[in-house]
């Protein structure tokens, strides 16, 4: 092991200098292990993340290890949380979870301290006292002590009638055999799986399942979204960004082709509909082959198919119909999720150069771009389209309902650093992702201004 404060190491380099994308952010030193392999998915993201960090069966947290094991069963948000993230660096996920009542939650972790950390973090963030960060959370922490951190009844209403509508439409799509009818339950089946994004966040509740009424797994979600993509938003360690390599290329890098540059334009549509398919695939073979657990919740989608079978003439037409509502929902998912909060050339991404001082708040600011679209005033669309995405990676954890009481800590917070929240109608942030996708040199980092 290296010790604390080392530069990566030549193997690593070499490794590096291999891959589509070297980081641009200094406290990324160790490249992730197998980020370029063509067979990657979220499970293997959290594997290979478990190798690099290299602390056995403990949890990081800063830069201490610490042993939670007798503490797993009483967590208030689950045990699935630190049995998942048993092996990992989870500072992000720690600083960004606890938000009220902070203090007391590290005087607990501290009864579990193990050892001092021998190696540097390798991440690309600071949680300095006086930072953004930590002066973000201490604004948002009367708040949210007064009003909660979970779900309102308004929202549960909101995920249950949107499960509830895309079994109707579904039946009855079937049953009149109407075409129209099953594009809609397909829509809807998006709403509903992008509503229990909310719920994934939060300490378990089974409302999570409602994301795997579509072919994207809850638990696999919670590795590559959360684990991943929430903590290190638009960098190499984002799983989501590599899991969508070559094909959908959004770093900047001079060695994307003249087709990885603007054959997305054309074949994004192909890739957005079979999403949903090439995890659903790779997720069986996995299980197949015993490299994936597999979990009651992967059979969702095979009972959907048998009440399928029964409002269907036969079992041919009823796959027939399983398949057209699940491919219409992934194209609607790869539509919103790709083109509309983190994709756009003045959004920062790895290779661009890194603020000198990179507060994990900020940085999660950097890596997204609000939508000034009134609609999305409204708690549906928030709900399920990713709505007030800049105050959810800042607290990832509080159900989307309570965002909105969070605006006055943001505001006053942003304007004692001098920074600004930058919001772009949702046609230009469309139009963004495929210059973005196009975009080979690496920008240099300014503060953006409102126009």
């Amino acid at each position: 092991m290296s010790p604390k404060g080392a530069n990566p190491n030549p193997e690593n380099l070499e490794e590096s200098s291999a891959s589509i994308q070297k980081s641009s952010c200094k406290g990324i030193w160790k490249y992730p292990t197998n980020r370029v392999s063509p067979f990657k998915n979220a499970v293997n993201w959290l594997e290979d993340k478990k190798k690099d960090d290299n602390i056995g069966d403990f949890w990081r947290v800063h830069d201490k290890i610490y042993d939670v094991s007798p503490f797993i069963k009483n967590h208030p948000g689950g045990s699935e949380w630190l049995i998942m993230s048993r092996g990992l660096d989870i500072t992000e996920l720690f600083e960004s979870s606890h938000i009220v009542n902070s203090s007391l939650v590290e005087k607990v972790l501290e009864k579990y301290y193990v050892r001092d950390a021998t190696t540097p973090r390798n991440s690309p963030y600071n949680f300095k006292p006086n930072g953004f960060y930590r002066t973000i959370k201490q604004a948002a922490e009367p708040i949210l002590k007064k009003a909660g951190t979970g779900s309102t009844l308004q929202i549960r209403m909101m995920q249950d009638g949107l499960g509830l509508a895309f079994i109707i439409l579904s039946i009855l799509g079937i049953y009149l055999n109407s075409w129209t009818l099953k594009i809609l339950a397909g829509i809807t089946l998006t709403m509903t799986a992008n509503a229990a994004h909310n719920f994934l966040h939060m300490k378990e509740n089974w409302r999570r399942y409602y994301m795997d009424l579509s072919f994207m797994a809850s638990y696999e979600m919670r590795s590559a979204h959360i684990l991943s993509h929430h903590c290190y938003p638009n960098t190499v360690l984002d799983a989501e960004m590599s899991l969508t390599e070559p094909i959908l290329t959004f770093l900047p890098t001079d060695k994307k082709s003249w087709w990885l540059k603007y054959g997305p334009i054309f074949y994004c549509h192909f890739v957005f509909a079979t999403l949903y398919w090439f995890q659903f695939i790779h997720r069986w073979i996995a299980i197949v082959k015993g490299t994936h657990r597999f979990m009651f919740q992967d059979l969702i989608v095979f009972v959907e198919l048998l009440v399928f079978t029964q409002f269907s003439t036969s079992f041919s037409d009823a796959l027939i119909s399983w398949t057209v509502i699940h491919t219409v929902s992934s194209y609607y998912f790869g539509l919103f999720s790709f083109t509309v909060a983190h994709h756009h050339p003045t959004i920062f991404h790895d290779g661009d150069e890194c603020r000198i001082d990179p507060d994990f708040g900020l940085c999660q600011l950097d890596a997204v771009r609000e939508r000034s679209d009134s609609i999305y005033k409204n708690l549906f669309f928030v709900l399920t389209r990713y709505g007030e995405h800049s105050l959810h990676h800042l607290f990832p954890t509080v159900c989307h309902s309570k965002l909105e009481l969070l605006k006055p800590a943001l505001e006053s917070t942003l304007e004692k650093f001098n920074e600004e929240l930058i919001a772009l109608p949702e046609w230009e942030l469309y139009l963004g992702t495929f210059k973005q996708l196009q975009r080979t040199e690496p920008k240099p980092f300014t503060k953006l201004k409102k126009n």
